[in-house]
């Protein structure tokens, strides 16, 4: 999932198998790693005790997600979910980022 600035949905892929859940959880992660402008998988064990800041909802702190940014700016983020792994997840998202990071950093002047 592909999240703008608003952390509105502009990019939605998912597999046929799948399980519908791997969309909200995706689209979480984008979120979460637009709003801290980390890596999801950096925040993991950030935050503790029992009102953490990830109770709130529609905050997922597990890897799988990516800021965007071109030009120092924060364009938006992108989340993985599905994979066997937070780590491979991570992988997926930064791979579709380095696919249009030079579109990117062209369009940010």
């Amino acid at each position: 999932t592909v999240v703008d600035r608003g952390g509105h949905p502009q990019a939605v892929l998912r597999d046929v198998l799948a399980m519908d859940l791997t969309l909200t959880i995706s689209r979480q992660k984008a979120y979460t790693a637009l709003s801290f402008n980390s890596p999801t998988s950096a925040l993991e064990g950030r935050f503790e005790g029992a009102y953490g800041v990830p109770k709130i909802d529609g905050l997922v702190v597990s890897a799988g997600g990516l800021p965007i940014t071109a030009g120092g700016t924060i364009l938006g983020g992108v989340g993985v979910s599905g994979a066997p792994s937070g780590e491979t997840d991570e992988k997926c998202a930064q791979a579709g980022i380095d696919a249009v990071s030079a579109d990117l950093e062209m369009s940010a002047f």
